[in-house]
């Protein structure tokens, strides 16, 4: 089927049931950012791959709302079909209610499976189009149908987490979690996340691409434990593991019922996370306590153990992309080199490391223009040959059992012009300005946002991404609930010691070229006094950056002092483990000044 006929397959199903508008948002049941494909409805319904964004779909209209990140992909990705991009003007805002309750007229029905949508998201929906007299059917789900082909749900196997990478057992945290929903007067939890349920329990799954997770809900009672999951997924280790913790196994439908039928009074539930239709199954009398799920705050914050395996994570990592660095100029200055194929190598290079489970994400390999598209994928039709001369942006990650990496390095092929060198110095002193930034505990990600920005902005330059996010330990790649946002200076989750989080400002000239320079760095602590406590950022990665694309000029004696320490660093963890051509080539990237 083409996106125009599978459009007009969804409108039949509309018109049956009284439907004038769908909406088709990118999650799954769980509200997960990264999915299986069995539940990318509004890829499949759209073309739209990115990994964000919403389609609606009215009877005389189909749009796709993204943010930046997307704007070039999606335009090229919905240009066959009826499909039309709107660009959001705050990342992540729901801006397609406003449009349906502008352009829909009174007494309209708006039909949305209920399993995908978040309390948090469905109050908005009821309330912005309520006022409009328009009514939400919250049992619509058109895909079963029409997607004649659509994948199963995913059944790899769990397996177990050793308790020397975990740094806490399974039934610490259970004692942890209890002590907060005691703390919420609540007497059951609900956990929906995948990459909680996981590091709660201390497993990984593979049923979603590059995130080592599998779908599972674990609710938590009083004195009571509940793993909802495919009998099938849990093997025999496993089992011992989640029996020796008082965890109970029950078929994954079966969690329907307990919301239904089960013995509680106070239930807790993240509002971000639990659904409409998991909200209307729950018994009448049921209260509900809407919080942030307190197992967010507790896997943000890594103990020692989770600390130790992230750094053994990033240096097998490291000696990778520098094998990887020295194959990609010696093999692009042969020509005929695409970008699919250094995507491959580079997965190559890194499945010879130790403990290496997969890819933490599709990596972005982006030449000449095609690194202006934050999020590109070289197998787009665009993808290019590393022909001629021409910036390089190589943003990817690895998952390993110890740890889960993500870097961006941006490179040039050929000689750099004032201009290149220019725009990637300025975001350097931005990637630099988070490095050695000293702030008050209490200070989040979006009062510090603005030290990457400030180097670009001097010069009437922007990127309009996000600076940082969130990194699990051997988890997924995004987590919350910290960032460095870009939506102004309030708000935010505090620091703590033991965080982790990317650094990774960006430049983009569309058609020509990108640059982003990311290292993900934790929290650490670097004065307690009576001052009270400061933090700072240790860098965790280990790679080196481009020196002939450094504008020595443009930088301040502590922004050199740092970058020489920084190469040196890298030089003294990677040279022992490269051989003799790899490490020349290495100190070579280290010279500077």
């Amino acid at each position: 089927m083409t996106i125009n006929e599978k459009i007009a397959a969804l409108r039949a199903e509309m018109q049956q049931k009284g439907v004038a508008a769908v909406i088709v948002p990118s999650n799954d049941p769980h509200q997960s950012e990264y999915i299986a494909t069995r539940f990318a409805c509004r890829e499949w319904i759209s073309g739209f791959t990115g990994s964000a964004g919403t389609a609606v779909v009215t009877l005389d209209h189909a749009g796709v709302w993204t943010d930046s990140r997307y704007e070039i992909q999606a335009e090229e990705e919905l240009a066959d079909s009826e499909f039309v991009q709107h660009q959001l003007k705050v990342q992540g805002a729901p801006e397609f209610i406003d449009y349906l309750a502008e352009n829909l007229p009174a007494g309209s029905v708006v039909g949305i499976d209920g399993q995908l949508f978040s309390l948090q998201v469905y109050h908005l929906l009821e309330q912005k189009l309520g006022k409009k007299n328009i009514a939400i059917k919250a049992d619509f789900d058109p895909f079963e149908k029409i997607w004649t082909d659509r994948p199963a749900m995913p059944g790899s196997a769990f397996y177990n987490h050793p308790i020397a990478l975990a740094g806490v057992s399974t039934g610490e945290k259970l004692e942890k979690v209890r002590a907060e929903m005691q703390s919420k007067q609540a007497d059951a939890l609900m956990i929906e996340a995948l990459d909680e349920i996981a590091w709660m329990l201390n497993i990984r799954g593979a049923d979603v691409d590059c995130n080592p997770v599998g779908y599972a809900y674990l609710t938590v009672e009083s004195a009571a434990a509940t793993l909802f999951v495919d009998p099938a997924k849990i093997g025999v280790e496993v089992a011992a593991a989640l029996q020796t913790a008082g965890v109970a196994v029950e078929p994954y439908e079966e969690v329907e019922k307990w919301l239904a039928e089960g013995e509680f009074t106070n239930i807790q539930v993240d509002p971000a996370r639990f659904s409409i239709h998991q909200y209307e199954l729950l018994a009448e009398g049921k209260v509900v306590a809407a919080e942030a799920s307190p197992v967010q705050f507790m896997k943000a914050v890594k103990n020692e153990a989770e600390l130790a395996g992230m750094r053994s994570a990033m240096k097998k990592d490291g000696v990778a992309l520098v094998k990887f660095y020295k194959w990609v100029e010696e093999e692009a200055a042969k020509e005929g080199l695409s970008e699919a194929q250094c995507a491959e190598k580079l997965k190559e290079f890194r499945a010879e490391q130790e403990g290496y489970v997969g890819e933490s994400f599709s990596a972005i390999v982006g030449f000449q223009g095609n690194g202006a598209i934050v999020h590109y994928r070289p197998q787009d039709p665009k993808a290019k040959k590393l022909n001629g001369e021409g910036m390089l942006l190589i943003d990817s990650g690895g998952q390993y059992k110890d740890g889960t990496t993500d870097i961006t390095r941006t490179f040039y092929l050929g000689t750099p012009s004032a201009e290149h060198k220019k725009a990637y110095t300025l975001v350097l002193k931005g990637h630099i300005a988070i490095e050695q930034v000293v702030f008050p505990a209490g200070y989040a990600g979006p009062q510090i946002d603005v030290l990457a920005r400030q180097p670009l902005w001097a010069e009437g330059m922007n990127y309009g991404h996000g600076t940082g996010h969130g990194v699990g330990a051997s988890l997924n790649v995004h987590e919350g609930p910290i960032n460095f946002g870009n939506k102004g200076v309030t708000g935010g989750t505090p620091f703590q010691v033991g965080m982790i989080i990317s650094d990774e400002p960006g430049f983009y000239k569309t058609d020509a070229y990108g640059i982003r320079l990311e290292n993900l760095v934790t929290v650490v602590e670097k004065y307690n006094n009576e001052f009270g406590q400061f933090l700072a950022f240790e860098s965790l990665t280990l790679a080196p950056f481009e020196p002939k694309l450094i504008e020595a000029d443009l930088l301040s004696v502590a922004e050199k002092e740092w970058l020489v320490q920084y190469q040196q660093e890298v030089k003294a963890e990677l040279l022992p483990l490269l051989s003799e051509e790899e490490g020349q080539w290495l100190e070579q990237k280290c010279i500077l000044f």
